[in-house]
């Protein structure tokens, strides 16, 4: 039995095995215009089973890489963009740097803290303006994310701590307020047949009149 298990490993095995297959074929092609005109052919193929790549700009110079690494770097044809680098592609990314700046009130997001300490570099009604529109977005995370109240002097506090200077604020601010879900009328609800929720009908519906027809036979 011929399992995959002994099989060549697959360069890329989202193409599959016929793919590989066909670059092999195109290799043993005895000359350079025979074997660019197949590639030609394979790359277009490889196109329609991976259609996720064409929402990219370079669409086709990717297929042509991948067609390069099916063949292991190793097939001489007249290609539109230059073979990729075998060394570049082994290359591991670096690792990312993370920030480990510390915040005073986490729960609010790096940005909050960052909006809050430039709220000095303003004045007079911008000032306030952004003081109010911080506040407010302060208030609605805290209460999306913990699905509780909260005080608007507890979310004032919180902000005169972020900012790096003494921040004065109007004790006249109101902070945005959650709104309530909207109660049911319970006299026009009634239980259906399986015990669902449903609305009463209402018997005193006036009767649909009917459109006339107008008759063209005359």
């Amino acid at each position: 039995m011929d399992y995959n298990t002994v099989r060549e490993k697959l360069q890329l095995p989202e193409y599959g095995r016929y793919i590989h297959n066909f670059v092999e074929i195109i290799k043993a092609l005895p000359t350079k215009e025979e074997r660019t005109k197949a590639a030609h052919s394979l790359v277009n193929v490889m196109g329609s089973l991976n259609s996720s790549l064409r929402d990219t700009s370079d669409f086709r110079r990717k297929l042509w890489d991948h067609i390069f690494i099916i063949s292991d770097y190793d097939l001489d044809v007249d290609c539109p963009f230059p073979m990729p680098d075998r060394k570049m592609l082994s290359e591991k990314p670096q690792p990312v740097k993370y920030a480990n700046s510390r915040m005073l009130k986490p729960h609010y997001g790096k940005i909050i803290e960052q909006i809050a300490q430039c709220i000095p570099n303003y004045e007079g009604e911008q000032k306030d303006e952004l003081i109010s529109l911080v506040a407010n977005t302060m208030k609605k995370n805290y209460i999306n994310w913990n699905k509780c109240t909260v005080a608007d002097q507890t979310i004032l506090s919180d902000l005169k701590q972020m900012c790096p200077q003494s921040l004065e604020i109007s004790d006249e601010m109101k902070l945005y307020t959650e709104p309530r879900e909207p109660q049911s009328n319970d006299k026009n609800r009634n239980n259906d047949k399986n015990g669902k929720p449903g609305f009463k009908k209402n018997k005193n519906r006036r009767n649909r009149i009917p459109i006339p027809i107008p008759n063209n036979k005359n």
